[in-house]
């Protein structure tokens, strides 16, 4: 090959680079369309992992690239399964609206009971990620409450869960009356809250009942007006703490008031 042809090569390989560059780059405006297109298989998914990380949010990548992941699993095709993981995380973190539909929650669910386990902590983590905020259907609800003592990634989804469920709060009441998860006892009884609030008033201590505020799937009027029925001289340091943390004024005001009143 002499020179002048490489010139002609390099002129016309130049363009056809660039416009396969730019058509690829779609994916970022129309997932829909070109996604299927670029990422057929977890190898694809892998080789464009850099660009599909920055797909804005959209519903379809999500699900398209979960039964992508699945359907690989499935048929025992090997993959960078962390890399493959991480773009699906990318996406779901891009989203502006929290909540997936059921149809895709599941799918991610299906990755997670797979992943959840593995030997590597940042597979773990990223899979917790993918159900975040997310609400589940019952059945993948009570694969958490079976298998929440395998792992603290599973308990910390049935801690935070964002709508608890009756089933939930049979859960967290059962863990309460036990020994198990002590040191997560504030998330418990915020399961339980704000429904259950007289009842706890008299069987926990008040730090543990303040926290369990915090941490209840209550609205701010609801968790205010708890911590100030707390409010008392006995009660002083956990109530002020909880109110800071959450910015309510009133908690004070009224412990200002207490103190006050004794002279």
């Amino acid at each position: 090959m002499n020179v002048s042809t490489k010139i002609i090569m390099t002129k016309i390989g130049q363009p056809i680079s660039l416009l396969h560059e730019l058509e690829t780059s779609l994916v970022l405006f129309e997932p829909e369309k070109h996604l299927p297109q670029i990422a057929r298989n977890v190898k694809d998914i892998y080789m464009q992992r850099f660009l599909l990380r920055d797909i804005p949010g959209s519903d379809f990548a999500v699900d398209y690239l979960a039964s992508t992941v699945l359907e690989a699993l499935k048929s025992k095709q090997r993959l960078r399964t962390y890399d493959c993981l991480k773009v699906i995380r990318s996406i779901i973190r891009n989203r502006n609206t929290k909540q997936l539909s059921t149809k895709i929650t599941h799918k991610l669910f299906n990755l997670y009971q797979i992943f959840v386990f593995s030997e590597r902590e940042e597979i773990q983590w990223c899979v917790s990620v993918f159900l975040k905020d997310q609400l589940l259907v019952s059945k993948d609800i009570d694969w958490l409450i079976e298998n929440y003592s395998r792992s603290n990634h599973i308990a910390n989804r049935l801690l935070r869960y964002p709508r608890p469920t009756d089933a939930i709060r049979r859960w967290a009441e059962e863990v309460r009356g036990s020994a198990l998860l002590l040191e997560r006892r504030p998330e418990i009884i915020g399961l339980l809250l704000p429904e259950r609030f007289q009842e706890l008033r008299s069987t926990e201590d008040a730090a543990s009942l303040a926290l369990g505020i915090y941490y209840a799937r209550a609205d701010d009027s609801e968790k205010e007006d708890m911590l100030m029925q707390m409010a008392s001289i006995e009660t002083v340091k956990p109530v002020m703490d909880v109110a800071m943390r959450l910015h309510y004024s009133k908690p004070i005001k009224r412990l200002i008031a207490i103190i006050k009143s004794m002279g």
